[in-house]
């Protein structure tokens, strides 16, 4: 009668897991989803600035080439 508790267990840890992961996929989904948007805003943004400009900048600042507050600085004019 032990083993079923055991199995139990088992099962029901394995249901939780499962829902981690799926509610983690959908978490990871919607990043994706903010990603695309936030790539067509910055693509956008670029017809303001000389072509790719923007995004040149934005890559440095991620790449660390740019420190954030001198793209800020840089973005505002």
């Amino acid at each position: 009668m032990a083993e079923s508790h055991v199995v139990s267990a088992l099962v029901n840890k394995r249901a939780e897991i499962a829902g981690m992961i799926a509610r983690t996929e959908q978490q990871l989904g919607q990043f994706r989803a903010d990603l695309v948007h936030l790539d067509e805003r910055i693509r956008q943004s670029d017809l303001w600035f000389e072509q790719g400009e923007l995004s040149r900048r934005v890559l440095d600042a991620f790449a660390g080439r740019v420190s954030r507050s001198a793209l800020q600085t840089s973005l505002r004019r």
